[in-house]
C-alpha cells in the first residue's frame, strides 16, 4: 500500500469529523435557545423580552461556535426574530 492510497482515506476522516464537529456546534446553537424559551419566564420581564433575550443568546452562541460564517449567522437570527 503506498502513501497515495492512504491519503485520500485520511482526508474523508478528515472530513467526515469536521462535518460532524459542525453538525454538533449547529445543534447546540438551536437548543440553547430553545432551553432558554422554554424555561420560566423571570419576575419583571415580559414575555417579548424574554424572547429576545433567547435570541441573542443564539446570537453569541452562533459568534462564538461559527458553526456556520458570520452572515449566515445574523440573517439566521433575524429570520428567526
Amino acid at each position: 500500500m503506498s502513501s497515495i492510497d492512504v491519503a485520500p482515506q485520511a482526508v474523508l476522516k478528515s472530513n467526515l469529523l469536521k462535518k460532524a464537529l459542525g453538525q454538533w456546534r449547529l445543534l447546540v446553537c438551536i437548543l440553547a435557545p430553545a432551553i432558554v424559551m422554554l424555561s420560566p419566564i423571570p419576575a419583571g420581564l415580559t414575555v417579548e423580552a424574554w424572547r429576545l433575550f433567547a435570541v441573542y443568546v443564539a446570537a453569541i452562541l452562533g459568534f462564538i461556535l461559527r458553526p456556520y460564517n458570520e452572515p449566515v449567522v445574523i440573517l439566521a437570527v433575524a429570520a428567526v426574530y
